[in-house]
């Protein structure tokens, strides 16, 4: 009877003494995040934890909780922690474990948030780009009865706070004709407009700068159409004749290289243009003048990128698209 309360007295006080001892928790030493497109990223208690271990818990079923250092007390509600344009930074971390008896040990150690993607700068500009264009341009009709001016025949300059010059898109627009920021039938920023006989005289055209948070301004250019050649008389062209519509392009092949035959199936083999190429900020790389339905880019010093193409029938009818040429 004497042993059997010794052996109990003794297995009590080993219970009692496992039952007190907390488990083991290392933190990795620090760890960088970067936040996500949306503007955050959530890091969780095993993305910070090197090691942990408990003497009668398994590790299955240890809890763990993650905070900020000294944002609250006890055991953290939650196993993981959301970073936002608030945390850029060293942000000091506590890392607990709790084991199945309730012991808890917890250690501490540094995430660094940063912002590769730029959404917090862009999140907090508010503010739209300065933008500055031609007050006056003089053109000539063609011999198409169009003409076409680019965003880039106009735009000076433009500088946004936080947005680079050349990550601003640029567009165009006749005056009144629409609000915000002009985009074509792509989604893509407006890089050109068709000025025809209607247009004779003078016409004001919107220049706009779109910064990479949305925020856009616009300034106005007058363009002056003469037509010393009497193109619109020769081609009768008056007030009630029917608008020229803008037809989809299609070539081949596409994407293209450089110095690629394009063939441009819409045009007939004794079709009479103008084509303009253009990148996706509005610049005008080739302006050139062509006859039946191919075209060479060989010569034109393309490079790799995605690039806007706008072709001008001598019958009036228009076709835009999109070329990707690769080197």
């Amino acid at each position: 009877m004497k042993n059997a309360i010794s052996t109990l007295i003794c297995l009590l006080a080993l219970t009692g003494l496992s039952a007190g001892n907390p488990p083991t928790v290392v933190c990795l030493n620090g760890l960088t995040a970067n936040l996500m497109p949306t503007g955050e990223v959530t890091i969780w208690s095993v993305d910070l934890m090197a090691y942990a271990e408990d003497q009668e818990t398994p590790f299955t079923e240890l809890v763990f909780g993650l905070r900020i250092a000294g944002a609250g007390s006890g055991f953290p509600n939650s196993n993981s922690f959301s970073f936002n344009c608030d945390h850029l930074g060293d942000n000091e971390m506590e890392l607990w474990v709790m084991d199945a008896d309730g012991n808890t040990a917890q250690c501490n150690t540094i995430v660094n948030i940063q912002d590769f993607f730029e959404f917090c700068d862009n999140a907090q500009d508010q503010t739209p780009p300065i933008v500055t264009s031609l007050a006056e341009l003089p053109v000539e009709m063609s011999q198409t009865g169009e003409v076409v001016v680019l965003a880039s025949d106009l735009f000076v300059w433009a500088q946004d706070d936080v947005t680079s010059a050349d990550e601003l898109d640029i567009a165009i627009r006749i005056a009144g004709d629409g609000s915000g920021f002009p985009l074509d039938e792509f989604g893509q920023p407006q890089s050109s407009v068709v000025l025809g006989c209607d247009h004779l005289g003078g016409v004001n055209l919107e220049v706009w700068v779109r910064d990479a948070a949305g925020n856009a301004s616009f300034t106005v250019s007058n363009v002056t159409l003469d037509d010393p050649e009497g193109i619109c008389d020769q081609q009768a062209l008056s007030a009630h004749a029917p608008s020229a519509r803008v037809r989809a392009l299609v070539c081949f092949p596409n994407p293209a290289g450089p110095a690629s035959r394009l063939a441009l199936p819409a045009l007939s083999a004794d079709s009479n243009w103008q084509i303009f190429i253009s990148d996706h900020f509005g610049r005008m790389l080739v302006r050139d003048y062509g006859t039946g339905n191919s075209f060479d880019l060989g010569g034109k010093s393309l490079k790799s990128g995605l690039y806007w193409v706008h072709i001008a029938e001598s019958n009036g009818r228009t076709y835009a698209g999109k070329l990707i040429i690769f080197e």
